[in-house]
């Protein structure tokens, strides 16, 4: 992943008690570690917009931070001192999206640039940004289930397209999935083999490296292309019992496996 740097020098401020966003003071920087996604924004001449499938994340952890701003991926450093932040060197990547999230991208780095402080609630479940005119909050997002997933063999069951209710599934020929703890994986598409590289990535799963050995009959074309652009890019995982859900990191295209 190549990131856009840009330097980013900022003098912070504190939040008074009281004020917008203020929260619990002189707490310790490891509260705010963990992955946070955006509810609700305002810079100081707009609102943010956000799009559903698109979300707004920050992953803070130790001297950094990395996060999706609806159509790219952003981060660099952040530094924390009681109530207020400080942003070091910084960037993001530069793909192209349509106009409703490009929006709501740059409407989000016009505030979160600029906030010069961090509070969080007292029941950890509200983490604020804060600046002149801006106001930035954020819901903690659950890591995925890498207990759960790791060591156990997945088989393949069904495809899905759409969301909850306007979903289609269709069934899956048998293609298994193992995610190791030793941070490797081994599966197939049903037609192709599969290897590489796995790390947590705030609360998704990024097969980091892969590669898709083999070749696939006509049939089975199609089944193989899609397990591959789900897992290909980032996905997040639901364990239900006996059952694995994976989603792509939009959330439109799915694969279901059941425990072997």
């Amino acid at each position: 992943m190549i990131f856009l740097l840009v330097a980013l020098a900022a003098v912070a401020c504190g939040t008074e008690a009281g004020a917008p966003g203020a929260g619990r003071r002189g707490i310790d920087p490891a509260a705010y570690e963990g992955t946070w996604r955006l509810t609700s924004g305002k810079s100081p001449a707009r609102p943010i917009p956000l799009v559903k499938g698109y979300d707004i994340t920050l992953t803070i952890s130790d001297g950094g931070m990395l996060g999706r701003s609806a159509c790219n991926t952003y981060g660099g450093e952040l530094t924390i001192r009681g109530s207020r932040i400080e942003f070091g060197e910084g960037g993001h990547t530069d793909m192209g999206c349509d106009d409703p999230v490009l929006e709501s991208e740059e409407a989000y780095f016009d505030a979160f640039w600029d906030a010069r402080s961090i509070s969080l609630s007292r029941d950890g479940q509200r983490l604020s940004l804060a600046g002149d005119g801006i106001e930035l909050v954020y819901e903690p997002v659950p890591p995925p289930p890498t207990k759960e997933l790791v060591d156990t063999t997945w088989v393949l069951e069904s495809l899905v397209e759409g969301r909850r209710a306007a979903a289609t599934v269709t069934s899956a020929e048998p293609a298994e999935l193992l995610v190791a703890g030793d941070g490797t994986f081994t599966g197939s598409t049903g037609c192709r083999r599969l290897t590489g590289e796995w790390s947590e990535s705030g609360d998704e799963i990024d097969f980091h490296t892969m590669a898709a050995d083999g070749n696939c009959p006509n049939d089975l074309r199609t089944q193989d292309s899609y397990v591959v652009g789900v897992l290909g890019d980032g996905f997040t995982a639901a364990i239900d019992g006996d059952l694995l859900t994976i989603n792509d990191a939009r959330g439109d295209l799915g694969l279901i496996y059941r425990a072997k």
